[in-house]
């Protein structure tokens, strides 16, 4: 292995480390600090001026602090801005352009060893789980403070390869290398996307892999998000042979879906504190809705001001919704065209060069497990939509070469 690919497989490691929100590596300190070294690497060393894209990005994220700064009141520091604009911009836009278009090849390599590590130490901790709470000293120098909060967290820990989290309703879910079941869930959502893309729209061993982990979740959005992605294959495949055996697969997943007890339940109670507008009681110093409540709550805010309140507000509520917290960040015009950077992401990792009509069931795939979790700060979700902008000149070429192929093969007859 050569030194350069193991400088980028350390990077994105560390970055992974970030990503799981679990680890010491998990706070905003340690992505400024490197975002700072690669954007000297940038201009000092390598000697290139930043890109305009980058650039218009960073404008734009400045211009919406900025405005929401004056216009909604000062509940942030301005040093904030230039923080948040080196930690979700310029860090995973230089990444992918240094590292290049292997970045994400060399990403979901490691996360699948992760998820496969996870599968065994996993069924260990259910098999010996005093064991477990035991080595909750030994591992707290790399776990993340912040689940260090309050006396009943202190039996969790991470050893960066995997996170032990005994609270009452993750014991018996595996969490892999990510805060929360349901966050190992997104990531392997992701990656299961990520490889029925990148191999020609086939389900390979590694897809397999994934979606044993997935099942160790218990995660209800991960699960239906899955499901999702099922009918998106089921429509995409082209050949009776394989849409007979996945529409079956896709029938006794449903069922197998409306008969847990812990998808239906927490989907009633969602909807139920919703409609009875009730706030659980939380350690916060504000009250905290569920997701659902505190998506709707979050558009009701952005309708207010629909030009995106920056990095940081000040409202009444919090929550955990991706989705929305995007949303009220960005403002509504550059959060729908986040959404379109997130189909072009899929373009970009779809080897086939062929244009489907089922991509918006694997779009929704994906931002499923967004919608249940804060994803909204994290630098995961800026890799995925800066990939088309980094990488515009591949996604032009490829568009072009899916010209010449329907014109060699349908020009003819028009």
């Amino acid at each position: 292995m050569s030194a350069k690919s193991i400088f980028s497989y350390t990077i994105i490691l560390l970055l992974i480390f970030n990503i799981s929100a679990a680890t010491l590596f998990s706070n905003e300190f340690f992505l400024f600090g490197l975002g700072l070294i690669l954007l000297s690497y940038q201009l000092f060393i390598a000697q290139k001026p930043l890109d305009n894209k980058l650039i218009g990005f960073v404008l734009i994220f400045i211009l919406i602090n900025e405005a929401s700064y004056y216009i909604n009141g000062p509940v942030y520091q301005q040093i904030s801005i230039f923080k948040f604009a080196i930690n979700l911009l310029i860090l995973p836009y230089l990444t992918l352009k240094i590292i290049g278009k292997s970045f994400w090849i060399k990403f979901e390599k490691l996360v699948f060893i992760l998820t496969a590590i996870s599968i065994p130490i996993f069924l260990l901790s259910l098999l010996l789980p005093g064991l477990f709470l035991s080595l909750g000293n030994i591992f707290r120098p790399l776990t993340n403070n912040i689940f260090y909060s309050s006396d009943t967290n202190r039996t969790y820990w991470s050893s960066l390869i995997f996170v032990f989290n005994p609270g009452q309703w993750q014991i018996n879910r595996n969490s892999g290398f990510m805060w929360e079941p349901g966050a190992f869930a997104m990531m392997i959502n992701w990656a299961i996307i990520y490889n029925y893309f990148s191999s020609r729209m086939k389900f390979n061993r590694k897809i397999i892999i994934y979606i044993i982990a997935l099942f160790s979740t218990f995660s209800t959005a991960g699960y239906l998000a899955f499901f999702v992605f099922l009918i998106g294959t089921v429509i995409k495949s082209s050949s009776i042979k394989y849409q007979i055996p996945l529409l079956i697969v896709v029938v006794f997943f449903a069922i197998y879906l409306s008969n847990l007890d812990f998808i239906g339940d927490k989907l009633d109670i969602y909807v139920s504190q919703y409609q009875e507008n009730e706030v659980v009681d939380n350690a916060y110093l504000k009250p905290k809705l569920n997701r659902l409540q505190i998506f709707f709550y979050e558009i009701e805010q952005t309708l207010k001001y629909p030009f995106g309140f920056g990095n940081e507000t000040d409202f009444k509520f919090i929550g955990d919704n991706g989705l929305s917290k995007i949303l009220v960040m960005w403002g509504i015009p550059v959060f729908l065209y986040l959404l379109y950077l997130l189909k072009k992401y899929l373009d970009f990792i779809d080897i086939s060069n062929e244009k489907k009509i089922s991509l918006i069931f694997f779009v929704l795939s994906l931002l499923i497990p967004f919608f249940s979790n804060p994803i909204g700060k994290n630098v995961f979700f800026y890799f995925i939509v800066l990939t088309p902008v980094a990488f515009e000149k591949s996604l032009i070429k490829k568009r072009q070469l899916q010209i010449k192929k329907y014109l060699l093969k349908y020009g003819k007859e028009t």
